[in-house]
């Protein structure tokens, strides 16, 4: 068996872990950023604060108007109070989702993908050398370089997932219950279609990323036996063999990336569709 073989097999077993073991052991590696990451949260929590504050503003505001328009009722003189005070909200929302944004890009970007870069070249200098002799280097510069940057984008959003949505979520049942309890149950119907829908399809665009990455492997290692042993790729004229492995690689990660980005750019709009007709 090849080794290339092998390392197909052992991809196809790590990704039989669960997504829990492997949520679970991200949050064990983001140990060093946990201080940063509870400044974020705290952060969100005041931004959610803040946006829970404006509809009930915003309602009133429009309550003044409705009645000044339907039968001349003089507009009151809270009502320029409350126009102050929604800018004011609006501005420190503004002000406190930028310095949250901006601590979690450095919590992710500037600690955490780079310790786990440094922590994977200290394990390199402690594996045995038959790792090494097996492992064509491609495999081992595509998860230092492009596994680790992508990783960052799941782990900032683990925060903004979990915080703004769970909780934010919460905290608008309750106001809405609070409201009104029917448009509260219509809402709450609504929102597990669009769960369900985001849910299935993530997990096919899962598949497409899944094999986009093993391709994106074999492609660092072709590349890397090329320059290596350049000079006898042009001994031998292999130049035009060579161009095409690495040309059908190329257009295979083109397809599965493409298909993964496809099923995954649906999500938002299928959302945002779902969440209008709660609205309506």
């Amino acid at each position: 068996m090849s080794n290339t073989e092998n390392i197909s097999i052992k991809n196809k077993k790590s990704k039989q872990k669960s997504g829990a073991a492997v949520f679970f052991r991200i949050l064990k590696d983001m140990k060093n950023i946990r201080g940063l990451l509870a400044i974020v949260v705290i952060l969100s929590l005041i931004s959610i604060g803040l946006s829970l504050l404006t509809p009930k503003i915003i309602g009133f505001l429009t309550g003044e108007l409705y009645d000044l328009w339907a039968d001349g009722t003089k507009i009151s003189e809270n009502f320029s109070t409350a126009c102050i005070l929604l800018a004011l909200i609006y501005i420190a929302s503004s002000v406190v989702t930028v310095c949250s944004t901006v601590v979690n890009c450095n919590a992710t970007s500037r600690y955490f993908t780079y310790g786990l870069r440094v922590g994977i070249s200290a394990k390199i200098l402690r594996v045995p050398v038959s790792y090494i002799d097996k492992t064509p280097t491609g495999e081992i510069l595509s998860r230092m370089m492009d596994d680790v940057s992508w990783m960052s984008s799941p782990i900032y959003g683990i925060v903004d997932s979990i915080v703004n949505g769970i909780i934010k979520l919460t905290g608008i049942s309750v106001i809405i219950f609070m409201e009104s309890p029917v448009l509260a149950a219509v809402i709450i119907c609504v929102v597990p279609v669009s769960v369900f829908i985001a849910s299935r399809l993530s997990k096919r665009s899962e598949k497409y990323f899944d094999e986009s990455r093993e391709i994106n492997g074999k492609i660092y290692s072709v590349a890397e036996e090329d320059f290596a042993g350049f000079a006898t790729v042009k001994t031998f004229s292999l130049e035009k063999s060579r161009f095409k492995k690495y040309e059908s690689l190329a257009k295979v990660y083109a397809e599965k990336r493409s298909r993964g980005d496809y099923m995954q750019s649906t999500v938002a709009p299928i959302i945002t569709f779902t969440n209008a007709v709660a609205y309506i």
